[in-house]
C-alpha cells in the first residue's frame, strides 16, 4: 500500500537481481513484447517500489520484467523505478479526476 499515491498492490517478488534490491515482476505472453509496448508494465513496478519504500523505509531503485514468453527465450527488461513513478502518478491522477474521489485501488 501506499499513503502517497492512495493505491494498493500486491507486488511479484522483492528480491536481489545482479546484487541489486529489485521489484520483479513476473509476465506472459505469446508472442514478444517490444519496450514502448509495456509501459504499464513500468509503472506498476514503479509503484510497488514506492509502496515497499514507503512500507519498510529501503528505496528499491531497480525494476526488473521478466516475461515469459511461448516458444523463445524469456524477455528481460531492467530499469530505473523513478524514472517511471511520475508516469504512475499522472495516470492514477487522471483517473481519480474522473471517476472517484479518495478510493483506494488495488492494481496487482
Amino acid at each position: 500500500y501506499s499513503n502517497t499515491l492512495a493505491t494498493a498492490g500486491q507486488v511479484d517478488c522483492i528480491a536481489e537481481w545482479d546484487g541489486e534490491l529489485s521489484v520483479i515482476d513476473f509476465k506472459t505472453s505469446r508472442k514478444p513484447k517490444k519496450e514502448e509496448w509495456i509501459l504499464n508494465y513500468y509503472m506498476q513496478v514503479a509503484f510497488y517500489a514506492k509502496a515497499f519504500e514507503e512500507m519498510t523505509g529501503n528505496p528499491v531503485k531497480k525494476g526488473v520484467v521478466f516475461i515469459g514468453v511461448d516458444g523463445h527465450e524469456p524477455q528481460i527488461f531492467e530499469f530505473n523505478t523513478a524514472d517511471y513513478l511520475d508516469h504512475f502518478q499522472a495516470v492514477r491522477e487522471t483517473y481519480k479526476e474522473l471517476y472517484e474521489k479518495d478510493k483506494v485501488y488495488n492494481i496487482g
